[in-house]
């Protein structure tokens, strides 16, 4: 399968932002389980989406060659209030633009570091486009809102879950390619659970 154009891949981050701001803000329970990862409320995962984002917004705009810990990225861990759906949102909107326009920025072919043996900015891009399309799954199924996703970045997301598999179980082991069914944002590293952080974390903004 061919890859789509990586202006489609950081127009899909921007459109599953927006959607996913909408269900922040739809007067929907932050703190509603997710079926699908019930370790998780609403809350957690929408943070755990900002996060990647924040993580994958700083890997590309300093071209890093290693991976970078989240205890370094700044606005990892969001707003310092919780159940403030106010303020995530404003958080996933000033994190969701970073990422986009980082991202057309930097172009496919800029080389950084990632997980899967495939160092460049365009593989961060189709990473992000399919990690939110499935997170705002995930978050529409906890409050009971209709979800669509198109064709395209459907077939392409089954496409990146299935022909890299061999090839990251040779380059960084089964768990991290995902095999055990985690969450692929930080090659596995992600499990279906909120992560804690000390509150000084919270405080920072994701900012250039």
């Amino acid at each position: 399968m061919t890859f789509l154009p990586h202006d489609r891949y950081c127009d899909e981050i921007a459109h599953q932002v927006g959607q996913l701001r909408a269900v922040v803000t739809s007067g929907a329970d932050l703190t509603a389980t997710v079926p699908t990862g019930p370790d998780w409320s609403l809350e957690q995962l929408v943070r755990h989406m900002g996060e990647a984002l924040c993580w994958v917004e700083l890997l590309v705009r300093i071209r890093a060659q290693e991976d970078i810990p989240e205890e370094q990225v700044p606005g990892a861990a969001g707003p310092e209030a919780r159940g403030d759906a106010a303020a995530l949102d404003a958080w996933l909107a000033e994190t969701g633009e970073r990422v986009v326009a980082t991202l057309r920025e930097a172009g496919p072919d800029t080389k950084v570091w990632s997980w899967a043996g495939v160092p460049n900015a365009g593989f961060w891009a189709r990473r992000m486009a399919h990690e939110i399309t499935v997170h705002r799954a995930d978050a529409t199924l906890a409050v009971g809102l209709p979800y669509e996703v198109a064709p395209e970045i459907a077939a392409d997301a089954i496409d990146e879950w299935a022909r890299p598999r061999k090839r990251e179980r040779a380059t960084v082991g089964p768990e991290a390619a995902g095999v055990s069914g985690r969450c692929r944002c930080r090659g596995g590293a992600c499990r279906r659970r909120p992560r804690r952080r000390r509150a000084r974390r919270a405080r920072r903004r994701c900012r250039r």
